[in-house]
């Protein structure tokens, strides 16, 4: 595995108190997923969501408060929320 520069930055960004969610754009098969999927054994939970799956866009359907879309997120990956640092993916977004 060769050393990527750009987990440094995600540390950094992570680091930040005031973090907000993080936007990666770029060209296709240059390596962005694989970036986050290292960056997230950072993590205690990962949860990685590509919306080309149906069953992964059909989770943000609806009119849903925050905290019960959270939840869904959980439930799908079968993880229990409040376990740890947690890391939201969400790939393939147009």
């Amino acid at each position: 595995m060769f050393h990527r520069t750009i987990i440094e930055d995600f540390k950094k960004w992570a680091a930040k108190p005031e973090s907000r969610p993080l936007v990666l754009r770029g060209a296709r098969q240059v390596g962005k997923t694989t970036a986050v999927k290292i960056f997230a054994k950072e993590y205690d939970i990962f949860i990685y969501l590509n919306l080309e799956k149906a069953e992964e866009r059909n989770i943000f359907e609806g009119d849903y408060p925050f905290s019960d879309l959270l939840n869904r997120l959980f439930l799908h990956v079968g993880k229990e929320r409040n376990a740890g640092r947690v890391l939201i993916f969400i790939d393939i977004i147009k």
